[in-house]
């Protein structure tokens, strides 16, 4: 079994934190600007 460093842990843990906190109609582009919509991460976060 592959041992993961915990670095590599915490970071998985949280991409699942942000995965699960994803509203469920978003655009999943995972990047900060979404080529197709137009929107970024800034614009939809309410932090603009």
């Amino acid at each position: 079994m592959h041992q993961q460093r915990p670095e590599e842990l915490l970071d998985t843990a949280d991409e699942l934190i942000r995965l699960a906190a994803r509203r469920t109609d978003a655009c999943p582009v995972p990047w900060g600007a979404c080529p197709e919509h137009g929107a970024t991460l800034r614009s939809t976060t309410g932090l603009g």
